[in-house]
This record gives C-alpha cells, sequence and structure tokens, in this order.
C-alpha cells in the first residue's frame, strides 16, 4: 500500500511542478516578435513552431503526472481485491476446517469401502 501512497504523493508534487512551469512558459507571452524569423520561431506561418512544441510537450507531460494517479489508482485497487481474496480465502478454509470436524466426529458414519457403499 505504501507504493500507491507514494505515487499519489509523487502525482500531487510533480502536478504542481507541471503547472508552475507551465504558467511561466505562459507568462513569457509573445518574446520571439513579429519580424519573419519571429513568426517562424513562433510558428504563425504554417509551422509547428513554439506553440505547437510548447502545446505538444504539455499534452506528453500531462499523460506521464496523469499516468502516476492511474498506477496509484490501480494500486490501490489491487490492495483491495488481494485483502478481499485474503478474506474469502481464510473463510473457506474455516469452513473447510469445520466440515472436516464434523465428517470425523463419531455421529456421522462415512461409508469409505466399496461393500459400505453397496
Amino acid at each position: 500500500m505504501s507504493g500507491a501512497k507514494n505515487l499519489d504523493i509523487e502525482h500531487e508534487d510533480l502536478k504542481d511542478a507541471f503547472n508552475r512551469a507551465m504558467t511561466r512558459l505562459d507568462h513569457l507571452g509573445n518574446f520571439w516578435g513579429h519580424d519573419e524569423a519571429g513568426r517562424k520561431f513562433g510558428g504563425a506561418e504554417g509551422g509547428k513552431g513554439y506553440l505547437g512544441a510548447r502545446e505538444e510537450a504539455r499534452k506528453h507531460v500531462r499523460n506521464i503526472v496523469d499516468s502516476y494517479s492511474a498506477t496509484a489508482s490501480n494500486l490501490h485497487l489491487n490492495d483491495f481485491t488481494v485483502r478481499a481474496a485474503d478474506t474469502a480465502a481464510a473463510e473457506s478454509a474455516a469452513m473447510l476446517a469445520r466440515l472436516d470436524t464434523e465428517v470425523k466426529s463419531p455421529e456421522i458414519v462415512v461409508p469409505s469401502t466399496r461393500a459400505e457403499l453397496g
């Protein structure tokens, strides 16, 4: 379970760092200017440029950040499933132990040979 909790914490740390970095980039504004070289750099003339690359990076980094959260959720779910399976196995073992005790009690005769069955 600690692995899932650690991923939850790391997800929050990454998300905060990512949001701060993107806010800083957004605040830079149009630093490349409006001349021909600036327009090409920014991506205004049909090229990807800085703006397109920034959005692509934003998308990919967000996917990485989100994967931490998804992995933590899956680990939490896995922990719940394993605990439920452990509980069910323990209950089954206890039921089998009671059944074994009942079958071996002197009041119940269980045929064990072919002659006794027949």
